[in-house]
């Protein structure tokens, strides 16, 4: 039995307002990932690919989400069993996302707990729950669960017992082996700072059991975190970054980072209590300056010169006033 664990690709995703075309980079970061891995995945030949919830990001993801996930999962040969996440349940009348893959004949979603058999092996699929299951006997599990024994979720009152061949977890977005049975497959995008260093992919189980686990890793947009000047500003092209520095350092090499960067933060560090930590997003004051002068110069026709004036001399005075506190 060959397995492929996947979880947690949040297909729909966007952030950061930062377009290509009509085309949100961040959101066809996600698309990219996904194509990218069941590509990588129908390489390995598998008997069967098991999706540990939030295929999707939202209850009511865009149109080219689904597109997405319906072309990639169409050209898989094996059967696909694809459990629901928190983020792609139905809940309330908000039905799951998760019905427009239902046409494709390789897909089986499970949005109840329920076992299904593939070759001759039980897979017992559980979607998203806070509460403890009723865990059924069966060869694997596969299940959108907080497990208590990984410290993020240690409030939580689920844990999965290791009489399984194989539980494959969603929920996690990291690579995590939680026993010597139970794993999570981790993200294939990182959605946030909380992913930095962790890398992105699927886990591979070339005969079906737990010392067979190879992690795949997908190539994604890099996440860096800055605590000085980069030597080279090649190195975070079209990166997200996160800057660290003290309130009393320039930004000025900051601003440099924007220019080829794709999104930057920044992180104003209290040198003597971190724990007064501020972030916030950029333009800082002297980008907004200099970007409203822009803006003036291209509409200078439409704005009489005593407001654009007035505009400018009240932004200064504000740069100004932040410089000084």
């Amino acid at each position: 039995m060959r397995i492929v664990h996947m979880a947690d690709a949040h297909l729909g995703f966007s952030s950061y307002g930062k377009f290509d075309g009509n085309k949100n980079i961040r959101e066809y970061d996600f698309y990219r990932a996904f194509v990218t891995a069941c590509e990588k995945a129908r390489e390995l030949n598998p008997d069967v690919v098991v999706i540990a919830g939030d295929l999707f990001h939202v209850r009511r993801p865009p149109a080219q989400a689904i597109a997405v996930a319906q072309s990639a999962l169409a050209l898989f040969e094996c059967p696909i069993i694809v459990v629901a996440g928190n983020h792609d349940n139905s809940i309330h009348r908000v039905s799951s996302p998760l019905v427009t893959l239902s046409l494709l004949r390789n897909v089986v979603l499970f949005e109840q707990p329920s076992l299904y058999e593939v070759r001759g092996s039980y897979f017992y699929c559980v979607p998203y729950t806070e509460s403890p299951p009723n865990f059924l006997e069966a060869d694997y599990l596969v299940g959108h669960l907080r497990d208590r024994r990984v410290p993020k979720f240690k409030d939580s009152a689920i844990e999965v017992p290791d009489k399984y061949k194989i539980a494959m977890l969603g929920d996690l977005h990291m690579p995590f082996e939680v026993s010597q049975n139970t794993f999570y497959a981790g993200a294939l995008e990182r959605v946030s700072f909380n992913q930095l260093g962790v890398p992105c992919g699927f886990t591979f189980y070339s005969d079906g059991t737990a010392r067979s686990r190879t992690f795949v890793e997908i190539e994604t947009r890099p996440f860096v975190e800055l605590t000085k000047p980069p030597e080279d500003l090649e190195m975070v092209r079209n990166a997200v970054v996160r800057c660290v520095i003290p309130s009393s350092a320039s930004l000025d090499w900051v601003n440099q980072v924007r220019k080829v960067a794709l999104h930057v933060t920044v992180r104003i560090t209290d040198e003597v209590d971190v724990k007064d930590d501020l972030e916030r997003d950029l333009p800082i004051v002297g980008s907004i300056l200099d970007s409203f002068r822009e803006f003036c110069q291209a509409n200078k026709t439409k704005y009489s010169p005593a407001a654009i004036k007035l505009a400018i001399e009240t932004l200064e005075e504000k740069s100004l006033g932040g410089k000084s506190s």
